[in-house]
């Protein structure tokens, strides 16, 4: 198995938890990770996802990519505010 830190970031909110460590199996899918945004007024949110592979060494990064949601009164919140990403690793 092969460890991936996956961390987020996002300008004017707050991402909860900040990161996910996922345990990688050649030929098997990941599990998910899910992220939890809260933003203090809505509109648009610039998120930054950049991933990680820790080696004997060090950690390197392998991947990473920037994207906008729009962020929503909890009112307005429901399940149809998930939104599921992917991203094309290079791993060692």
């Amino acid at each position: 198995m092969t460890p991936l830190v996956l961390r987020m970031e996002a300008l004017n909110a707050e991402v909860t938890p900040p990161e996910h460590t996922l345990e990688l199996t050649p030929g098997q899918p990941a599990a998910p990770a899910a992220f939890t945004l809260t933003a203090p007024a809505e509109g648009a949110v610039r998120v930054r996802v950049r991933a990680y592979q820790p080696t004997r060494l060090d950690v390197a990064e392998v991947g990473g990519m920037y994207f906008d949601v729009e962020a929503v009164s909890a009112a307005q919140a429901t399940a149809d505010g998930l939104q599921a990403i992917a991203i094309d690793l290079n791993l060692r």
